[in-house]
């Protein structure tokens, strides 16, 4: 049997275990590798282990939240990573807090497995 390398190394940072886990089963069936956070902390923890190629993170959670998470990945020198936020809150509201670019891309929680993997191939084609 060969050895299929994992399409990209992604960062999945949400508080909401339900939402990890289905996230991280969509991912991993098209072939990702997944590092899971519950939380900033947390994400600065898998930082350390290992830089990912991509990040998705949901921004209203404790512990700082998604400016948390924007921080960590700053610290670690990541702060031009392909970022996906994901999150409940409106795209209005959540474009006026943080707007998207090229590589910081925001999609709503009600969004299919389906839309956020093609979101992803998306930025990891812009790579």
């Amino acid at each position: 049997m060969a050895y299929n390398p994992p399409v990209a190394a992604i960062l999945l940072i949400d508080d909401d275990q339900v939402v990890r886990d289905m996230l991280a089963e969509a991912l991993t069936a098209a072939g990702h590798e997944v590092r899971l956070a519950r939380d900033p902390a947390e994400c600065r923890a898998v930082l350390a282990q290992r830089r990912p190629d991509l990040v998705i993170s949901d921004i209203m959670m404790p512990g700082g939240g998604g400016a948390g998470v924007l921080a960590a990945l700053e610290a670690a020198g990541l702060a031009n990573l392909p970022l996906v936020v994901f999150s409940c809150v409106s795209d209005e509201q959540m474009r006026a807090v943080f707007p998207e670019t090229p590589r910081r891309r925001y999609v709503l929680k009600t969004a299919s497995p389906g839309e956020l993997l093609k979101l992803v191939g998306s930025l990891l084609s812009g790579l």
